[in-house]
């Protein structure tokens, strides 16, 4: 929830500091075909939050928790286009196929001139990004450890970390090196 705010705050920051000639026309009408033939493209890489719209959470949230997922995939979607267009309008269009990390870039080139604490724009990204992904895998590694200790009740929850905790460092090392 940190890193969301966080997020929302450096990207409503570089809303108003970019320039929104650098994002304008927002849609051309000669480049429909390319357009309709991009979903193809975009399709794998945005599929998988909208299964939150057909999971039955449970019985006793009955509509609620549809109304809640559909709005987690709503404001999922307006974040997206918060982040898409604010490092745009910093970087400009022709400017993003320059870099590899192009949010990044668009990060270090925004300065909020009225702070000098958060001058650095990028580092307080960074750093409250880190955080946030180390708490959630910290997270996902105690619900590993839950869940399997309630599978295998026999055998005691030290030995069930220890035994996570080297696989999941073994995978991460192949996949890392």
């Amino acid at each position: 929830m940190i890193f969301i705010t966080v997020a929302v705050a450096i990207h409503i920051s570089m809303f108003y500091l970019g320039d929104i000639t650098q994002i304008k026309p927002l849609f051309d009408i000669k480049q429909i075909k390319d357009y309709v033939f991009g979903i193809k493209d975009l399709f794998i890489a945005l599929l998988g939050i909208e299964i939150l719209t057909i999971i039955p959470f449970s019985k006793e949230n009955g509509k609620k928790g549809v109304f809640y997922s559909v709005m987690v995939v709503f404001f999922v979607a307006l974040f997206y286009i918060l982040i898409s267009e604010t490092f745009l309008m910093i970087l400009g269009v022709n400017d993003i196929l320059n870099y590899n990390y192009s949010l990044i870039e668009a990060l270090r080139e925004t300065r909020l001139p009225s702070t000098i604490l958060l001058e650095r724009v990028d580092i307080l990204f960074l750093t409250v990004g880190i955080f946030a992904f180390i708490s959630g895998l910290s997270i996902l590694f105690f619900s590993a450890v839950e869940t399997t200790s309630k599978l295998f009740s026999g055998v005691s929850k030290n030995k069930i970390f220890i035994i996570i905790g080297l696989i999941t460092y073994s995978i991460s090392y192949f996949f890392i090196v």
